[in-house]
């Protein structure tokens, strides 16, 4: 298995592309529901996560994305599944998104470990809204609105579709693995704008990571690697984290040719767990802005169902 975890890296680093549509996340390890539907009761706890991304801290109209999403193993007439839910905010410049999708996984056993094959449905919301100015119209030279290719405040919502798989599997008794492929904007949904018709490139993705248990038994390495593609261009993030006594951890993030991330983290003994990014900007825009943040906090908990005391009829009980 670390064989092939080892030349899988190699392949992507042989294969990648860079940039794209989809919103980008140093804290992607904690972010699978968000782009994988097959996740949905991967942790056989009811999980909610959150994480705000502030990028390019200093310049205006720099992206700004916040996500939310929760999930939880169910049983629907007897089958092994899993339901999620997810809400994305993404704004960048004058273009303001917001998608809201539902999430359903069939579960079963494979192996040492457990496969979620999922899909989701929902709706995006595309808005612009901003204030556009031409050299001519500083100058009382017209109205930059007169050119009918220039858009108009517009807000149109579709239809947005995804599929994903999700392997969780035990190695040994410490050790564990999982491996991620997904896709998003199955459906290429058009944007019907007056002055413009874009339209949602679909993406895919690839996720995979691996738990270590350390010779020091306090010590964990969990190496990954997030790759993330529409076809034409992709980004790789190679991640390792080092956990200390399965409650504090930190380590890096390295995109290709572009930033490198610091991550650090806590674990609470009562299931909530916090985590920071600091991205430092290695791209010839390093000089205009103080790096990109990233906060993620989230909770899982059980539902323990408590036993009804037994009622018996006869009067010697």
């Amino acid at each position: 298995m670390k064989h092939f975890f080892s030349n899988l890296i190699f392949f992507l680093l042989a294969n990648m592309l860079f940039a794209q549509q989809d919103p980008q996340f140093g804290l992607n390890m904690f972010n699978h529901m968000a782009v994988n539907p097959g996740y949905a009761g991967a942790n056989g706890a009811i999980c909610a996560t959150a994480i705000n991304r502030q990028q390019w801290v200093g310049f205006d109209g720099a992206p700004k994305t916040t996500v939310f999403s929760i999930n939880s193993p169910v049983k629907l007439v007897g089958i092994n599944s899993g339901v999620g839910l997810t809400v994305l905010s993404d704004n960048i410049g004058f273009e303001k998104n917001l998608g809201i999708n539902l999430a359903y996984a069939y579960r079963l056993k494979l192996g040492d470990g457990e496969l979620g094959i999922g899909f989701n449905i929902g709706i995006l919301n595309k808005a612009i809204d901003g204030k556009w100015i031409s050299p001519d119209s500083q100058t009382g030279g017209g109205n930059v609105y007169d050119d009918q290719s220039v858009p108009h405040s517009e807000s149109k919502v579709t239809l947005d579709l995804g599929l994903g798989a999700y392997y969780i599997a035990s190695v040994n008794k410490n050790d564990e693995f999982y491996v991620g492929l997904s896709t998003s904007h199955l459906n290429e949904s058009e944007i019907k704008y007056q002055s413009a018709s874009p339209y949602l490139k679909r993406h895919y993705y690839l996720a995979a990571g691996y738990s270590y248990q350390l010779p020091s038994q306090v010590f964990e390495l969990r190496p990954s690697i997030f790759l993330k593609s529409d076809g034409v261009v992709s980004t790789l993030d190679i991640n390792a984290t080092l956990r200390y006594n399965k409650r504090v951890f930190g380590g890096i993030s390295y995109r290709a040719d572009t930033d490198i991330v610091a991550l650090i983290g806590v674990e609470f003994v009562n299931n909530l767990h916090f985590a920071y990014g600091y991205e430092i900007v290695t791209s010839d825009i390093k000089g205009n802005t103080s790096g990109t943040h990233e906060f993620m906090i989230g909770y899982c908990f059980n539902i323990v169902k408590t036993k009804k005391k037994s009622k018996y009829g006869s009067v010697r009980y």
